[in-house]
């Protein structure tokens, strides 16, 4: 009897695992990153936002929340290029090339990668400079922090 119990219990629990029971598919699975996702990453976030360390983390962090969410394409080159989604991810604009250190940015990739979140868990999946209204942006969105001249949203 007890053989049948530890045989039920364990597929049970392979049942759950591969059915992802109460948890996002996407969230299940962690998104290595190449060495081309991360320059692409590093020069959207520098071309938003090069304020500070924060406004940096967020627009990394948005992304890796947007690579995640199911109402987004699942790769980061998809995330990056969807039309009127983000800044430019090939090349450094003029006004931040002074700025621009793809080693220090690198870091800040990893940092959020590995589980450092700037939102305190809010799922946030939209952001624009400061000036910009949030109904300009998106439906139903709901302010969630300031970092440097950009403002965050959740939706």
């Amino acid at each position: 009897m007890r053989i049948k119990k530890t045989a039920f219990i364990a597929l049970a629990i392979s049942i759950g695992l591969f059915l992802n029971i109460g948890v996002n598919a996407k969230e299940s699975q962690k998104y290595i990153l190449t060495d081309e996702e991360k320059k692409m990453i590093s020069i959207t976030a520098v071309n938003a936002d090069f304020s500070d360390t924060n406004s940096l983390m967020g627009i990394i962090q948005t992304i890796k929340n947007r690579l995640y969410d199911d109402r987004f394409p699942n790769t980061i080159k998809d995330v990056l290029t969807a039309p009127r989604q983000f800044e430019n991810c090939y090349r450094v604009s003029r006004y931040a090339q002074s700025v621009y250190d793809y080693d220090q940015i690198s870091k800040l990739i990893d940092r959020v990668w590995s589980g450092e979140d700037v939102f305190d868990g809010k799922n946030v999946l939209y952001y624009s400079n400061y000036k910009v209204p949030s109904y300009k942006i998106a439906r139903g969105l709901t302010f969630v922090k300031q970092y440097g001249l950009t403002n965050f949203y959740s939706q």
